[in-house]
């Protein structure tokens, strides 16, 4: 503020009072505009990057550096979902500084701490560690960091994770546990089945789908399925491993990486529960590959 004042009372000295008021506003309004703002300029508005797990591709991490503002940019790493957050959050910060970022901190404080509250204050992006996704929402639902988070998301900065931090961002969230067959930990989810998939509130970064992770290798097609049909106004996204969608603020994704997506849309589809089973008629299945897109509307963009 005293940078603007100064700049003011300078410009005002260079301009006699003769010129006319009109002028002389123009003259003001250019002078002030060569503030410089604590915002990076280049970013571009409220983009998610969400990875499947697995090993981040060089194109996956480029793409969370180039939208969070390169080497001007500054990331913060928030491993709450790690069994080891300050080993892993340190090892991503410093991954994510040698590929072109300016600045990485790691969110190890108390969520609602001042010192928390303000890495995400300058930041202009945060990644989402791996883990469990059900940890990292009870660490930072209703929290300070949490509204911090969603307030640098919504003045243009990036929010990206993996794995469990992929999970987190829509609102439908699977927690990984099985509801009617709770003890079927050798062959877990193995059958297309109403209500069995367990379910969470997540962080809603994603509204219109639900996010599944580590996809064809874990084979996790029954689950995702499941859960669509439970909640068939959602869209399903399974995401493989070294495999990401990037988000535009209009719901268009793309594919980046180096396998696939799977896209379950059931909203027009006639859905009904038969005992233990769904009959579901017209459900469609997309299979992307990276550089092949996807609107909210259910559109696909090459």
């Amino acid at each position: 503020m005293t940078a603007i004042r100064d700049r003011q009372l300078r410009t005002s000295c260079l301009i006699s009072d003769s010129v006319p008021l009109p002028f002389r506003l123009v003259v003001l309004a250019a002078a002030l505009a060569l503030v410089p703002s604590p915002f990076v300029p280049s970013l571009r508005a409220q983009h998610l990057v969400v990875v499947g797990g697995g090993a981040r591709p060089p194109e996956i991490v480029a793409e969370i550096v180039a939208l969070g503002g390169g080497a001007a940019g500054h990331i913060v790493v928030v491993p709450a979902a790690s069994g080891e957050p300050e080993t892993v959050g340190r090892a991503q910060a410093a991954e994510f500084v040698a590929a072109g970022f300016g600045r990485a901190a790691v969110a190890l404080g108390a969520p609602d701490a001042d010192s928390t509250v303000a890495l995400f204050d300058t930041a202009t992006a945060v990644f989402f560690s791996g883990g469990d996704q059900s940890r990292l929402v009870a660490a930072l639902r209703g929290t300070r960091a949490l509204a911090a988070i969603r307030a640098l998301h919504a003045r243009g900065g990036v929010v990206a994770g993996t794995s469990a931090g992929a999970a987190v961002m829509s609102r439908v969230m699977l927690t990984g546990d099985e509801r009617v067959n709770p003890d079927a930990a050798d062959a877990p989810f193995s059958t297309v089945e109403p209500h069995n998939v367990d379910t969470a509130e997540g962080f809603g970064f994603l509204t219109w789908a639900v996010v599944d992770q580590h996809f064809a290798v874990r084979r996790r097609q029954n689950r995702l399925l499941s859960v669509v049909l439970d909640h068939p106004g959602l869209v399903g996204i399974g995401i493989d491993e070294e495999t990401a969608i990037v988000v535009n603020p209009d719901g268009h994704f793309r594919v980046v990486g180096r396998r696939g997506v799977q896209v379950f849309d059931a909203r027009e589809t006639t859905v009904e529960t038969r005992g233990r089973g769904f009959s579901a008629r017209g459900v469609r299945l997309h299979v992307l590959a990276a550089g092949d897109g996807f609107t909210a509307a259910g559109v696909l963009r090459p």
